[in-house]
């Protein structure tokens, strides 16, 4: 069987490294979101006026979310809450969801205090609590949060490129300054990994000088049947484990 040789950025661009990109984009969008949300909380918290408004409406909507621990999707119930205020005679009107004890508690009318940008009234932020609000509406622990959402995500990501190319960097190595060997497969194993819902397997073999071997993880229909005969690359000074040409290269 003949494989096309691939180097360092094709072997990148495989599931491994999308996945790892993935990550990594997905942490710089958080930690974009973390840096937008913390300006507007820094201005809520040093420019921002208090006064008092009324809860006008209450309602509740649904919307999908995930279980951390369980990775199941389900429906959750978010409450939401419009409030009215006024700013140099002007009646603004704005919203803002809350946890389910605040909103049980919060009838039509009642008084609660609110803090809203001078040059953009109608930005407001609530405690829903008529004594007092919090310097910046909460939005500095929510930026908080992204960014460590983003920080971890970018370091996954990151580690997980930085893994990626420096493994595909020693494949490429190995094809072309490694020790060319016959070897046979011994068997063909299914792994713990799952890519795109398919199981990932892999082979283990024995080279013509005894040495013993496995494969990377990929799709059952690219690995070589039992007893086949391939070709491996070996480290001349054994510092490496040796890599199985089907690695580096396409069908």
């Amino acid at each position: 069987m003949a494989y096309d040789k691939r180097g360092v950025v094709r072997q990148v661009f495989g599931v491994p490294g999308l996945v790892s990109a993935f990550f990594f984009v997905i942490g710089a969008v958080f930690a974009g979101v973390a840096w937008f949300v913390w300006g507007s909380a820094q201005e809520f918290a040093t420019t921002g006026i208090d006064t008092m408004g009324r809860i006008e409406t209450r309602w509740e909507s649904q919307r999908d979310c995930t279980d951390s621990d369980s990775n199941v999707t389900r429906t959750c119930t978010e409450f939401n809450v419009g409030y009215s205020y006024e700013v140099a005679g002007k009646t603004w009107h704005d919203s803002a969801t809350t946890d389910y004890d605040t909103y049980a508690n919060l009838g039509a009318g009642a008084a609660i205090k609110l803090r809203y940008l001078p040059g953009d009234p109608g930005d407001s932020v609530t405690s829903f609590d008529a004594g007092r609000v919090d310097a910046s509406g909460g939005l500095g622990v929510v930026a908080l949060v992204c960014g460590g959402l983003g920080g971890l995500f970018v370091v996954m990501g990151g580690v997980g490129l930085v893994w990626v190319i420096r493994t595909a960097r020693g494949r490429v190595w190995l094809r072309e300054a490694g020790t060319e060997r016959g070897a046979v497969v011994l068997a063909r194993e299914e792994t713990n990994v799952r890519v795109n819902d398919r199981m990932q397997w892999r082979i283990r073999w024995r080279d013509d000088a005894g040495a013993l071997g496995h494969s990377r993880g990929q799709a059952l229909e690219g690995l070589p049947e039992v007893g086949a005969r391939i070709v491996v690359y070996a480290d001349p000074d054994r510092k490496r484990a040796a890599v199985w040409e089907g690695d580096s290269g396409t069908r």
